[in-house]
Order: structure tokens, then sequence, then C-alpha cells
């Protein structure tokens, strides 16, 4: 039932897009424009599965999960079908998560069935688990078991120290995995901080997951992605070593960035984060030596004109903590989100046409904003990255990034944060961000593009300088 042709049969009018798919059992998302897809698509000529997630107002598809078995490899139109009918029940496999705290083992394990769904149908069923190992107060293990029919499975394993709860803190523990009554992974000595998590994905029972190359156009087309050139190279990255971060891709490893966009959540939670970051210094700019200076980790953006968690946020958290005691900034960090308590904002962006240090204009391709943004980057590396450190900064299409304003008060007994403090907390204008939902505007992802290009362009220097200096080591200069 579930093998199919190597090439479709889908005519090429009748296809909403295009894949690339390696042998192997495929499971992936696609957005699609309004009336491409009513109830579901096929995968050439196979059998598929579609789980629809969001439609359009006229009923349409908007994003959906798509699975199919492919046997060989090739290139498959994707096009609108009938909706496959059926379910089937998989048998799941043993999994289970033992964390060893100070001698005492605690144990979560799969439970043997699962009600929480996600994808449901004729050829695959996820289904998710929230389990509290041994009755732990605050770790939660988060299994998200795909299966196929016919056998194999993908269990996801998420393992996070974030309830809200008393007694609620850093916690160190040995850690074995274990899926299929096989060890499949452990570490010793992990320190979980709180609100932090991890997460592994194992595969059992022989599954063969395809690989996907996506066709970006339905991405496009339904404005779930802004358009990005096919000419623009992506440069080979390895999930090896220290990466970009410098701190390795251990399971609580840093990312290069994180960005959160009008966050809604108390402020009380990043107020350990803000105590940590004024408690130290940074790399700082240095000419002479070329010591380039520390970039932003984590940029909170929130906008001006963001009623949801400037209004109405603040609003519910007063009905709802009328009896928890606080004053002061305590009590309104408890109120607000980050983005709209004064004592952690750091910096303002918004569009100032009369400034453009790239010269770029409307008449524009992106593929010549790319190239001058390129430039600003380069000039910016040059330099060190001082600017970063500046009251102001201008950056290509007209957006200006200023901290003269800020308002941060946490700490430090200047009041000010210290130089090239790697958190970022921004007042968005609403000509970059407008409301809670605007997050796709066209110069909030300049401004992400612009930062995050340049943060990569330093990890590339660095791990150069590395490469380097290791083979100095291997072959010392006579």
């Amino acid at each position: 039932m579930i093998a199919g042709p190597v090439t479709q049969t889908a005519g090429a009018s009748d296809a909403v897009a295009t894949y690339r798919l390696g042998p192997g059992w495929a499971t992936f998302g696609i957005a699609l424009p309004p009336t491409a897809a009513a109830n579901a698509v096929q995968v050439g000529t196979l059998p598929t599965q579609t789980d629809v997630k969001v439609r359009w107002p006229d009923g349409s598809i908007r994003f959906g999960v798509v699975s199919v078995r492919v046997a060989s490899g090739g290139t498959y139109a994707i096009a609108s079908a009938s909706r496959m009918q059926g379910e089937f029940a998989p048998t799941l496999p043993p999994a289970s998560v033992t964390f060893t705290i100070g001698g005492k083992p605690y144990v979560a394990s799969l439970p043997s069935v699962l009600t929480d769904s996600w994808l449901a149908g004729p050829l695959v069923s996820e289904r998710r688990a929230v389990v509290a190992p041994g009755g732990h107060p605050f770790l939660r293990v988060i299994f998200d078991v795909r299966s196929y029919t016919g056998g194999g499975h993908r269990v996801d394993v998420a393992v996070e120290n974030c309830l809200d709860v008393a007694g609620a803190d850093s916690v160190t523990y040995d850690v074995v995995v274990t899926v299929g009554d096989v060890r499949v992974y452990s570490q010793t000595g992990v320190k979980h901080k709180y609100l932090a998590r991890w997460r592994k994905v194992f595969t059992t029972g022989g599954l063969k997951e395809a690989s996907v190359a996506p066709d970006m156009a339905p991405f496009v087309a339904a404005r779930a992605l802004p358009p990005f050139l096919p000419t623009v190279a992506a440069p080979n990255r390895s999930t090896t070593g220290n990466g970009v971060s410098g701190t390795g891709f251990g399971i609580l490893g840093f990312g290069d960035l994180t960005v959160l966009i009008n966050p809604a959540f108390e402020a009380t939670r990043f107020e350990p984060l803000a105590q940590a970051a004024v408690a130290r210094r940074y790399v700082v700019a240095d000419q002479s030596s070329k010591q380039r200076a520390q970039l932003p980790l984590l940029i909170v953006a929130t906008s001006r004109t963001d009623e949801a968690t400037g209004t109405a946020f603040p609003l519910f958290r007063r009905v709802s903590t009328p009896f928890e005691r606080a004053s002061g900034a305590e009590r309104s960090a408890n109120i607000r989100t980050i983005g709209w308590e004064s004592r952690y904002k750091t910096h303002e962006i918004k569009v100032d046409p009369a400034s453009n240090p790239c010269n770029t204009t409307n008449t524009m391709n992106f593929t010549q904003r790319l190239a001058v943004e390129a430039q600003w980057s380069e000039s910016q590396r040059n330099a060190q990255y001082a600017s970063f450190n500046n009251a102001t900064l201008a950056l290509c299409d007209s957006l200006v990034l200023s901290s003269e304003h800020h308002t941060w008060s946490v700490g430090n007994g200047d009041q000010r944060p210290p130089a090239y403090m790697p958190l970022w907390i921004v007042q968005a204008d609403k000509s970059v961000i407008d409301g809670h939902n605007d997050f796709l505007n066209d110069h909030f992802v300049d401004f992400i593009r612009q930062v995050y290009y340049t943060i990569l362009r330093d990890g590339d220097d660095r791990m150069d300088e590395m490469r380097e200096r290791g083979r100095q080591r291997v072959h010392p200069a006579p």
C-alpha cells in the first residue's frame, strides 16, 4: 500500500510545490496560499497523509503536516488531493529517562497509551505525554512519539526545568535515556538551570527518515516567510567543535542569537538573567589588538503599539495577583512584561528616512540590498564592532538603533548597562513593529537579518582563528 513510483505524474499546472525527497519516511510542514488545496495534498502518486493545522478564512489549507513513504529518491510534485481515510493505532516502544539526584533515581517512563495527538491518520501517528520523573517536584519529561505504519518510531525526548512552583531551582543530575531497552544517551553531572530545557531525538524499529529539500515558493506566496533569492549562498556549517557561541553543541549549550518578539510573560522571570548580566564585564573593541567586541546573544523586541502585552497583560496580572506581597520594582516587574518594564529597556529602534548609511533605495532588488548590507557588516567588523556600544547605531534601510534614552536600572550603581552587554531589550517604533502580530514587518526582518549576519560573520572569523591556532600547534613554525 505504501510503495510508489519514483517520479510524479501530477502535471506542472496542478502542482502547488515541487520537493526533492530522499528514500524513507518523510514528514514535513508546508504553508500554502489561499485556494491552493482544500482538504489535503498528495506527493506524486504516493499515498500521502495530510494533517491540516491552520486554514484560511475560505477553508483552504494554510499550514499542514505532510507524511509519505518514498521508495526511491527523486523530485516530486505536490498537488491538491482528497484526504486519506482511516487511522492506525501503533504499539509504542518502551522508553524511559532516569535522573540520579543525590544518589536517588527519578524515572520517567513512556506510558503505553498516549492521548495528546498531533498527527493522526492511516500512515503516521504522533502523540505526546508529559511525565514527572518519580514524582519530582519541578523536572518534567516530554515524550513526543511519531510512529509509522509498518513499524518504526521517532522518539523525541525533551527535559524541562520550567515549572512555576515554589522551590523550583537549578538541579544537578546524572541522566540515562533508554529506548527499546537500549541505552541511547547518558551524561553525568548535568547542571540544569531553572527555565532551561534540552532535547534529544532517537529512532528505533529500523526507521529510515528521508531527506527533504523543500520548495519555498508556497511559503513565500502564503507570506509565511519573506522571499530570499536562491542565489544567496548558505555556508556549510558543522555541529562539531565550539560553534559560533563558543559553548559547543552540548544539550544545554547557547545558541548564536535568541530573538523574543512581544513576549507575554511577567518581567520577574527576566530579573535573574538581568542581575547576572550586570555582574560581569564583556569583551570590548580594541583597534590596537584587533580585539572584536561582544555581540548580542538575546534580543527582546516589543512594539510600542502592542496592546496585548502593554494593556491587556498588566490588567490580567493585577486581577490575578491581588494577594502577592510585593512593592516597588518587584511589584511592577510582576505586573508587566519585559518589554514594558522600564528598568530593563536598553534600546529603541525606528525608521529614520534621514539616516541612510548604506544608500539603499526603493528601486534596489533584494540581491543589491544584501550586497550593501554585507558591506555594512564588513565595515563594522573592520572597526571591531565598536559602534555596537555607541549611543546611536545607524543600520542599512534607514534603521536607527538608539541607547540614548535607555531606562535600564538593574544592579550597577551608575544605572547603565555594562559596555557591550549581550542582552538587548528593544522598544520598537510602529514603523518597525506595529502591534502584537507584525513580526514579519519588512523593517524588523531587515534589522534582525543585519545583526544576525554580523554575528555569523564574526563566528566564521573565530572558527578560522581556532583552526589556524590548531594548525600552528600541529605544525609549529621552524
